[in-house]
């Protein structure tokens, strides 16, 4: 069969299955963070930049099963390893997290808010606790921003209050885990001191 007698977005869809299988989530998340900061390349992301957040970079945060293994094999290297990620710029982690911070700093007035409605739909919804850990590790990588964005800043008590400190009492012991480093990221709030 001829390449170009395909439809323009049967060869778009093959060529993005093809990169996402050759190169790996941490390349494709890259690929996507260089291009946030120039123009003419952030015009073609921008109407993508909600799915690119909910459906490719957040789930690289989320507690998946080999977190799982390593959680009930030893927690302490499980806490090693995490913090491990964050050190090792080819890791998924290390790229969605970037990319969430990239948005946050560049593009504060496009995607910034979106960003953090999002993870209050994750919190809000009965989701697995899987999700709900990715969420709250994304609003501790974020923190940064959000104790300076004046739409956001003053109302940090009520999240935590509502969102992070109920975690506490979760059955899932790597949940109250993320509650702790949430904990630490925003010790400075009121409701918390």
């Amino acid at each position: 069969m001829n390449a170009c007698a395909l439809p323009v977005n049967q060869i778009f869809q093959f060529f993005t299955e093809w990169f996402a299988s050759a190169f790996g989530p941490s390349d494709c998340i890259n690929t996507f963070l260089h291009g946030i900061k120039p123009k003419s390349i952030w015009i073609l992301l921008k109407p993508h930049v909600d799915s690119l957040v909910a459906n490719f970079a957040f789930p690289q945060l989320a507690f998946n099963a080999s977190k799982q293994a390593m959680w009930e094999a030893d927690p302490v290297e499980y806490v090693r390893a995490i913090v491990d990620e964050y050190e090792n710029f080819s890791s998924p982690v290390s790229g969605a997290t970037s990319f969430f911070l990239s948005l946050a700093s560049n593009r504060t007035k496009t995607a910034f808010l979106p960003m953090l409605q999002f993870i209050n739909t994750v919190l809000r919804s009965n989701l697995t606790p899987a999700q709900r850990f990715g969420a709250l590790t994304m609003m501790s990588a974020l923190g940064p921003f959000i104790v300076r964005h004046p739409d956001v800043k003053g109302s940090i008590e009520q999240f935590m209050v509502q969102y992070v400190l109920p975690g506490f009492t979760s059955q899932e012991p790597y949940l109250r885990s993320v509650v702790c480093l949430e904990l630490m990221r925003f010790r400075h709030v009121r409701c918390l001191v």
